[in-house]
């Protein structure tokens, strides 16, 4: 599958109008959304800054070799990666040993959380996302905006250390997985430790969010 850079909004060149009429034929970019922060950085970095390097440096490979996906961005101690669904597709189509399902990334999440030998700890927060558009704002910068990615970062305030947050969408696409495969014995740590939030009133959004937290033990 070869990489697609998002398409380039030049807003300044384009009236309202425009801009309305490009939107309604831009196709959207569902798929999966993901931070993961290094909860205890700052401090860390405070007390001594060469092993502020290390653990971030440590917790960013040891991310990358359990979640491979390319990194979106990376924003200080914390990363964000976007899976597409289409990738998700290609991926199952043509590299099978490469592909991850939905339930795989958070069984590989979960283990991330799980590593205290090397890395500082760390909270995540993944969402299925469907109002998400694959544009930029800044020329030859990939980038995914949309209104559930602001959701992401959002439920990403309210994760808790060594805890993995979720909007329902996602973990209804797990549990579903979950339910009806033979091997459940590899994910009865996973969802036995999950449970139910309360929902919340996001500011911006309309209606409440559902919300599921995994506290890793």
């Amino acid at each position: 599958m070869s990489e697609q850079m998002a398409t380039y909004i030049d807003y300044e060149a384009m009236s309202p109008d425009q801009i309305r009429q490009f939107f309604s034929t831009l196709p959207k970019a569902p798929g999966y959304c993901v931070f993961i922060d290094i909860c205890n950085s700052t401090q860390l970095k405070d007390i001594e800054i060469h092993k502020w390097i290390i653990s971030i440096k440590n917790t960013f490979s040891w991310a990358q070799s359990l979640f491979p996906f390319k990194i979106l961005k990376g924003i200080g101690d914390e990363l964000m990666f976007y899976i597409t669904d289409e990738e998700l597709k290609w991926l199952k189509e043509n590299k099978p040993v490469s592909y991850f399902s939905p339930l795989q990334m958070l069984q590989a999440l979960h283990e991330l959380i799980k590593n205290k030998e090397y890395q500082e700890p760390v909270k995540v927060a993944i969402c299925y996302c469907e109002d998400v558009y694959h544009i930029t704002f800044l020329k030859d910068v990939d980038d995914y905006y949309g209104k559930d990615i602001d959701l992401t970062a959002k439920l990403m305030g309210d994760s808790k250390k060594n805890s993995i947050i979720m909007n329902k969408e996602f973990y209804q696409t797990v549990k579903s997985k979950y339910d009806s495969i033979l091997n459940k014995e590899n994910f009865e740590e996973i969802f036995n430790n999950i449970e139910r939030l309360c929902p919340k009133q996001y500011k911006g959004f309309r209606e409440k969010t559902d919300r599921y937290l995994l506290k890793c033990k």
